[in-house]
């Protein structure tokens, strides 16, 4: 380890000032002692002295040091199994290294550096000179140490000659053994914690399980301290440098934007800014590449300590280019300096992760308006299963060429990838399919059937499906697939792939029904049996109408006064839910009425043949309402009839929506202001306005229940055929769907019609010859 070597080096050139001070010392001595003309010569220190009596005080030391080579070999060996092992050092006891020899040389050819002090007895000692205890050798091998013996030389070379000054220095050289102490415990702490002892606690990259993509992490020491070693990439010469700045202007100082970086004072805001800024485009240039190739280490903007972090937890800010952590994006893109500098975002609320894949490089062969529907997906497993799959992308386009140009239709197209990625991640899960490909390899369908069973919520105890209507979408998104398959392994020339989808579909046809459809169909129907049918009260419509009337004119006088964002939007929710309610209309078809169906709208008066085919009563019904013409289900022509308090209120909208901050982008009438296409849904407002006005039973007013409200009406009255068609024709369906699903609840029709024939036959009356149902009149008692 990087701290075990820094410690053997101070050692060694401890080593060498104790002998350079012991050196020095002894010319002093011997100096003085020629000057007063007295012998010099000291007696010898022992050098037969046995190991237990040696009193070195570098003894502990140099076992300490031998201890480290060995664990360092040790290492070494189990990390390279493979590689020829080098010739051991032979331990030498403690009394070998303490005898006195002779210098021997550094050889630069030699596998032993042997780091000796002159022989006591070279050096003339007088009798009241104290006795030095010190070593005279010290052999370290040089695999061990991993330096060559030039850089040891050069290291002497330049220390500069040393004499003591101060107790200090001799305090310094007394807790060299301290620190060869410390040295020894940083050692087994880091072998402890390093992949060789098993337990891994300071791992600098986390592994993506998916690929080779992995996110630089906080290293840290042995003892909980962090290594600064993070390193930015150049956005020029895709080098990485711990010192970017340093480098800019060192190195690219030509480029534009570093001379605009540099241009600014040092130290100023403007220039941390544009270097910051700098750092992070070459960053996410490095970032790009390795996702694209699959292999590499991402470089976020903050380094994070988690044992655990996942590629996917992270994305780039839209701003200012830096790589975050999805769950503080947010944060970030809400104070980050570049936010204002670059103006991507528009006013309103807005949808950071969205914003972000948006921004992320297009992949090769996809269009840029279906990445953009793709984006605009919660960013979790599903998206990226989406994203990962190409038949999946395929699935996308065929959808997008069919209805993308109506942006209604938006929320639809990613529903159903989203349907089609929810199967692919489950039937990963599985561990056999692994892409929509494998689906339709024949040998897999069981295992297909699995997948879209588990996906759908299956009990096998009870055969019965927990999403029944998901079961159904996914084998019909799964037919669709299977033919986008088809048609392209055709243009490939695939035809093992077109053999594949073909029996694919022969497969699905004869089994799909039996093994999916049958049970999920029987589990819809079965929901179905003894569901109560309710149907709004005449007096909760009632109070529904009077609260609509006097919001509305609460909130034209409001908006008339004030012309804010509030008011608006409480107007335009109110006459939303008036149109519905008044129209008994569906309340999506009137949500997505657009701006210029009203501004387009036929003004024009009565013609005259017409209105001589009216009654009086009818032409004034006439100049009452006016009627707009919207789009509605499977694309048909429907009319919608506003009333002059409609009127006075739309008309108030449209006079002041760029004024309440409603884009000139967002083209629908009841737009949300600050929004590009969003409008109110009109099942909200009905919810909403239905809990307000104090109905007693608010479940009852929905848009649905409503319509089934007017066919009851309708039969009360005992419309015509022709009445009947016309009314059928206003509600936007045919006649047969009509009388199916639009008239008195089926369980009401049997209590109070059939009951009279079961009854009659039960008394055996024949006076009821001739006559219909509701001429029969029978007690039930």
């Amino acid at each position: 380890p990087d701290q075990a070597n820094e410690n053997i080096s101070r050692f060694e050139r401890r080593i060498t000032r104790l002998r350079k001070h012991h050196d020095e010392c002894a010319r002093r001595h011997s100096a003085r002692q020629k000057a007063k003309g007295t012998s010099s010569v000291c007696p010898p220190m022992p050098s037969q002295a046995p190991d237990d009596q040696v009193r070195s005080p570098l003894k502990q030391d140099i076992l300490v040091v031998q201890q480290i080579c060995k664990e360092r070999s040790l290492a070494d060996s189990k990390e390279n199994p493979d590689r020829s092992a080098s010739p051991d050092v032979p331990e030498l006891p403690a009394k070998q290294l303490l005898s006195t020899e002779k210098p021997v040389d550094t050889d630069s050819d030699a596998d032993t550096i042997i780091l000796e002090r002159t022989s006591s007895s070279a050096s003339p000692r007088a009798c009241d000179v104290p006795e030095l205890k010190r070593t005279d050798s010290v052999f370290l091998t040089k695999t061990s140490l991993n330096f060559s013996s030039t850089s040891y030389e050069s290291s002497i070379d330049s220390e500069d000659e040393y004499v003591p000054n101060s107790e200090t220095d001799s305090e310094e050289s007394e807790s060299l053994s301290h620190n060869i102490d410390a040295s020894s415990s940083s050692v087994n702490a880091e072998k402890e914690c390093s992949p060789l002892g098993g337990k891994e606690t300071t791992a600098n990259l986390d592994s993506n399980s998916d690929c080779e993509v992995s996110v630089l992490k906080v290293k840290k020491t042995a003892y909980g301290q962090r290594i600064n070693n993070k390193k930015q990439y150049c956005l020029y010469c895709s080098k990485s440098f711990c010192k970017m700045a340093r480098h800019l202007a060192q190195v690219h100082k030509n480029e534009v934007d570093v001379a605009k970086a540099l241009s600014y004072p040092k130290g100023s805001k403007e220039r941390k800014l544009n270097l910051d800024l700098l750092r992070n485009k070459g960053n996410r240039v490095h970032n790009t590449d390795v996702l694209k190739v699959g292999k590499g280490v991402l470089v976020p903007r903050q380094q994070s300590s988690a044992k655990h972090v996942s590629v996917k937890d992270y994305m780039h800010c839209l701003n200012c280019q830096g790589l975050f952590r999805r769950k503080a994006l947010w944060r970030h893109m809400s104070r980050c300096n570049l936010a204002r500098k670059c103006q991507v975002t528009k006013p309103g609320r807005s949808r950071v992760q969205a914003l972000c894949a948006y921004a992320e490089p297009v992949p090769e062969g996809v269009e840029k308006k279906l990445w953009k529907l793709i984006s605009d997906m919660k960013q979790d497993e599903v998206t990226c299963a989406v994203k990962s799959d190409a038949c999946i992308i395929k699935f996308g386009e065929h959808l997008c060429n069919k209805m993308g140009s109506d942006k209604t239709k938006h929320e639809y197209i990613r529903t159903k990838m989203r349907e089609a990625g929810r199967l692919l991640v489950s039937a990963r899960k599985m561990g056999k399919l692994q892409s929509i490909k494998d689906f339709f390899i024949p040998a897999n369908f069981n295992h297909v059937i699995k997948a879209v069973k588990q996906t759908s919520g299956f009990k096998d105890e009870d055969e019965v499906f927990g999403i029944p209507s998901l079961a159904l979408k996914l084998g019909h998104n799964l037919k669709t697939m299977s033919d986008i398959a088809e048609c392209e392994a055709m243009i490939a020339g695939d035809e093992d792939a077109v053999k594949h989808v073909k029996m694919f579909q022969h497969m699905y046809s004869t089994k799909w029904n039996e093994l999916v459809s049958a049970s999920a169909l029987k589990t819809l129907n079965e929901a179905k049996w003894n569901a109560p049918e309710l149907l709004p009260f005449t007096e909760d419509v009632k109070k529904m109408h009077m609260y609509l009337g006097n919001q509305t004119k609460l909130y034209q006088e409001k908006l008339k006064f004030e012309k804010s964002q509030k008011n608006w939007i409480n107007l335009a929710q109110v006459t939303l839910c008036d149109v519905i309610v008044f129209n008994r209309r569906r309340a999506g078809e009137v949500s997505k009425m657009r701006l210029n169906s009203y501004l387009l709208r036929n003004t024009s008066d009565l013609h005259l043949d017409v209105a001589d085919a009216l009654s009086e009563v009818e032409q004034k019904l006439c100049q009452h309402f006016q009627r707009v013409e919207i789009r509605g289900k499977r694309d048909r022509k429907v009319p919608i009839l506003l009333t002059p308090s409609m009127l006075d209120s739309m008309e108030l909208l449209v006079k002041n929506r760029q004024a309440c901050g409603v884009l000139d982008e967002n083209f629908f009438f009841f737009a949300k202001p600050m929004t590009e296409s969003s409008y109110y849904k009109g099942t909200d407002c009905i919810r909403k306005v239905a809990h307000q006005c104090g109905a007693k039973h608010p479940n009852t007013l929905s848009s649905t229940k409503l319509r089934k409200h007017i066919a009851t009406l309708s039969k009360v009255l005992n419309l015509t055929d022709t009445e009947l068609d016309q009314l059928a024709d206003f509600m936007g369906h045919d006649i047969r769907v009509h009388r199916k699903f639009y008239r008195l609840p089926e369980g009401t029709l049997q209590l109070a019609k059939i009951s009279k024939v079961l009854m009659a036959l039960e008394q055996g009356r024949a006076e009821f010859k001739g006559k219909n149902l509701d001429e029969i009149n029978l007690d039930p008692n």
